[in-house]
């Protein structure tokens, strides 16, 4: 069965109205449980590796993933750490410390908002308040985006919302 939840206004602004949530169909990481603090090692004050994620059950119809990570509570509004696309159907899982501009199952990374390909490590001012990263997991009904490796976010989150079928959030929080 599935159920509508709608998302804070700033999700909403970047990402579209109401996220269709389907049973079976998640993200998670054995690195940290939803809402938990991110470990040392995907941050600044660690090795700055990307996480170890896994997927659960796409929908019908999906043909591949995409995965956009993001702070909400960026100085400059929200900014993006990770964007990757047209990851195979097949893939369950992505190990941690993906190099940048390297490709697990022929998937690609795009261009962050630090203009950087692949993982941007969490690196809130220290003092400041806890940052909210979101982890956003999208089951696409195209295997793949049309797009070149190195696309930037707004190519990708405007290729995502053409072609989505469903979304899934992790959410980690971090602060030093």
């Amino acid at each position: 069965m599935q159920t509508k939840q709608t998302v804070s206004l700033v999700a909403i602004a970047l990402f579209g109205a109401t996220i269709v949530f389907a049973a079976g169909f998640t993200v998670s990481s054995p690195m940290f449980t939803q809402g938990a603090k991110l470990p040392t090692a995907i941050t600044c004050d660690g090795a700055g590796n990307s996480p170890a994620l896994g997927f659960g059950t796409p929908p019908k119809g999906t043909k591949s993933f995409a995965i956009l990570g993001w702070d909400d509570d960026a100085p400059s509004g929200l900014a993006s750490q990770w964007v990757v696309y047209d990851i195979p159907i097949g893939t369950k899982s992505l190990p941690e410390g993906i190099a940048p501009g390297s490709s697990v199952n022929g998937f690609k990374q795009g261009k962050n908002s630090f203009g950087k390909l692949g993982w941007s490590a969490p690196c809130p001012s220290k003092g400041a308040k806890a940052h909210h990263y979101y982890i956003d997991f999208y089951a696409i009904n195209a295997t793949s985006l049309g797009l070149a490796a190195g696309a930037g976010l707004n190519a990708v989150h405007s290729a995502i919302k053409k072609h989505k079928l469903l979304e899934a959030k992790l959410l980690g929080i971090y602060g030093r």
